[in-house]
């Protein structure tokens, strides 16, 4: 199987965001986590973007302190649910 041109370099980079602290929001990373690496390849080969956009700047996407903990409960609730209603065939 020949690697897309280019998705190798599009992996480094996005795997190096991740590793970088302040990063790891970059395009690509939900899908990478959620479906696999093949997923995010057809992926990036089908959904080129003409230009690249910036990373988010985490000084300002800061989430409160006091809705932090609320905010992990909520996105935890959301995990657990789909993975019950995918056990059980829903």
């Amino acid at each position: 199987m020949s690697l897309p041109p280019g998705i190798v370099e599009r992996y480094e980079s996005l795997r190096e965001g991740i590793f970088q602290a302040g990063r790891g929001g970059d395009q690509g990373w939900a899908l990478l986590m959620r479906c696999g690496l093949l997923a995010w390849a057809r992926a990036c080969q089908e959904h080129t973007p003409k230009q690249r956009l910036a990373p988010l700047n985490p000084a300002v996407a800061v989430i409160p302190d006091h809705l932090s903990a609320p905010l992990v409960q909520v996105l935890a609730g959301m995990i657990l649910q789909v993975q019950q209603e995918v056990a059980h065939g829903f």
